[in-house]
């Protein structure tokens, strides 16, 4: 055969869910493109449950039409939700500190059964034109170079085939049994700083958590299903998943991080750690906490998985010989926050940018592609390495969630709804942009990391693990504005008032102070410059304090004329006016008292901060 003949325009090895849903977005936007799907499998797999969140769900209802199949098909989702225990993991569900909505989200999600998407897409996506062998083993293939068709041979029934194609795309995950001469140009690398764990399986006759609590306790997430939530049972180290599938079918998991649990030499949770890999460690350890406890008293467990080491990444995305590796195939780093389906769905639009390009820009393309999908990667990633340390804190996570939370409203969820990434232009200045944003996102959660660590050392790491109900992460007014009237300027003006107020909290924590969010001169003075600098330790709050002291001598300059070194200390930050402000201003000059009012008026100047203003309080 000419090797310059395709046979087909783009061939997916593997058919799983990153298959399914990026090839059904290349149809519906090339719909004279012959795509193909190679699946080993006839029938879908049960998976742990794909927990989808704002990205994915805009995804699901306006790129590919699924509004309708998801709705009528699949478990509408209630959020994200968290509880904490005491040390004991032995808090009942209503004394069990929590996070999480009392309204449904703004932006449609979705709890889906792995299994019936799967078989559903591939019903849905043949009659929607693309080619899926199921049955199809796929045994080798060959990657040409200078624009020649790629070809692969693949057994199907009682015969083998040959294939030639013009993109050939990597989706059967981690392995590189399949295709193994492509996986060698690209192999997976481990992530030594993440060396998370996890094992997880299905439950059938499982309780229902809406009915664990009182009257009260449900009527203040306003009689909306907890049962319906994506719930994170969280503890030091390690977390718990429960995620309902449909007919009375619910997931549940851990996923630890190995070093905190295996060098917690006194925590109960290593007496189980080396046979968390089984089901019967991995069931013994999950109803140690006392709410899935209560859940799993009547339970049957129907099947079990684990992984060693989930955190991975690929060198390549993509490449300008026409191949590319998707969702787990290219990577996985955490399903803390279910990014999954997220990553999946913004790979469909960098493949289409990838088809939409000229031969001769093609290499130059594929590397702006390659450099922002490692600046994603390294993104997502500041928010979980090291971070499990603070799991098992309210104090920690209620101001991590609320900056994870709002940075991703605020900005993957905008961006997304907005369509940029439609745009490469928008993909090059993200990528130019990477390096400030990367800094500014490591000192926020290196931030957090200190925090659990000073909690820990102070005796006050479960300190209210009990009795508070924190809803402000799951409800931002910028997702209703989304929908109606949102612009850069907007996004970016509340991604500095989010930096600044959580920033600001774990000051209050570190150093016991009180309301430091609600001073609008300090807050005035967290640049992005000055937080991408941020540390949680007591050199940066002193430096930190002299600039708070530089910028009140030139206000005084400024506005009377009046030069004054000033002195400020930490401990002025609980006053009204600093303290040295008395002594650093002489008393014979004739402004003393302008000089001392101004200095106040300036210490006690509210702060405009809109993030503040609009967050509903803890109970």
């Amino acid at each position: 055969m000419d090797a310059n003949v395709r046979e087909a325009d783009m061939v997916f090895v593997g058919g799983g869910i990153s298959a399914q849903l990026i090839s059904r977005y290349l149809k519906i936007k090339f719909p004279q493109k012959r795509i193909m799907i190679l699946e080993r499998n006839t029938a879908g797999k049960w998976s742990p449950g794909e927990s989808t969140v704002g990205v994915a769900g805009l995804f699901l209802i306006r790129d590919l039409g699924l509004s309708t199949y998801c709705y009528l098909n699949h478990l509408p989702k209630n959020g994200l939700r968290y509880f904490f225990q005491d040390s004991e993991q032995k808090t009942s569900v209503e004394k069990c500190s929590e996070i999480g909505s009392n309204i449904l989200p703004i932006f449609p999600t979705f709890q889906i059964d792995r299994k019936r998407f799967s078989e559903d897409l591939w019903k849905m996506n043949s009659e929607l034109g693309i080619e899926i062998k199921l049955g199809a083993e796929v045994q080798n293939c060959q990657i040409n170079e200078e624009n020649l068709a790629n070809n692969l041979s693949y057994k199907y029934g009682d015969q083998t085939y040959s294939l030639s194609c013009d993109w050939l795309i990597h989706a059967t995950g981690r392995s590189g049994k399949i295709l193994p001469s492509l996986h060698s140009k690209n192999p997976v690398v481990n992530d030594p700083d993440h060396p998370i764990s996890a094992a997880w399986g299905r439950y059938t006759k499982v309780g229902d958590l809406d009915l664990l609590g009182s009257k009260s306790w449900r009527k203040r997430v306003g009689y909306t299903s907890r049962y319906l939530s994506t719930v994170h049972c969280m503890g030091k180290g390690y977390w718990i998943w429960i995620i309902p599938i449909g007919n009375n079918v619910v997931s549940f998991g851990v996923v630890y991080d190995r070093k905190i649990i295996n060098q917690d030499s006194n925590s109960s949770d290593t007496t189980v750690n080396e046979s968390l890999g089984t089901y019967s460690g991995f069931d013994r350890f999950i109803r140690q906490n006392e709410v899935i406890s209560k859940l799993l008293e009547k339970s049957e467990m129907l099947d079990f998985q684990s992984a060693e080491q989930l955190s991975y990444r690929r060198e390549k995305f993509c490449h300008s010989n026409h191949w590319a590796f998707i969702g787990e195939s290219f990577g996985f780093i955490d399903p803390f926050y279910s990014p999954g389906s997220d990553v999946i769905s913004r790979q469909a639009y960098l493949l289409e940018h990838l088809l939409n390009t000229k031969e001769g820009e093609l290499a130059k393309n594929a590397s702006l592609i390659n450099q922002y999908c490692h600046y994603e990667f390294d993104l997502i990633r500041q928010l979980y390495v090291g971070q499990y340390e603070g799991f098992g804190s309210f104090d920690v996570f209620n101001i991590k969630g609320l900056w994870d939370f709002h940075t991703y409203s605020n900005r993957m969820i905008w961006n997304f709804y907005d369509e940029r990434f439609k745009d490469l232009n928008f993909i090059k200045r993200e990528v130019d942009a990477a390096p400030v944003t990367l800094k500014l996102t490591k000192s926020i959660q290196q931030g957090f990391i200190a925090l659990s660590k000073f909690l820990q050392e102070n005796d006050m790491y479960y300190r209210h693990n009990q009795d508070l109900y924190s809803l402000r992460q799951n409800r931002f007014r910028n997702e209703e504005d989304i929908l109606l009237q949102y612009d850069e300027s907007r996004s970016l003006e509340e991604h500095m008032h989010i930096c600044q107020l959580c920033i600001c909290e774990m000051l209050n924590l570190r150093f016991n102070l009180n309301g430091l969010e609600r001073l609008g001169f300090v807050q005035e003075n967290l640049s992005f410059s000055v937080m991408q600098n941020f540390e949680l330790s007591e050199k940066w709050m002193n430096m930190f304090c002299k600039r708070l002291a530089k910028a009140l001598s030139r206000h005084i300059k400024r506005q009377l004329n009046e030069k004054i070194e000033l002195n400020i200390y930490i401990e002025d930050l609980l006053l009204e006016i600093p303290k040295s402000a008395s002594n650093d201003v002489p008393k014979d000059n004739p402004n003393r008292e302008g000089i001392l009012e101004l200095i106040k008026d300036l210490w006690t100047s509210s702060s405009t901060n809109k993030v503040l203003n609009e967050l509903v309080t803890v109970s």
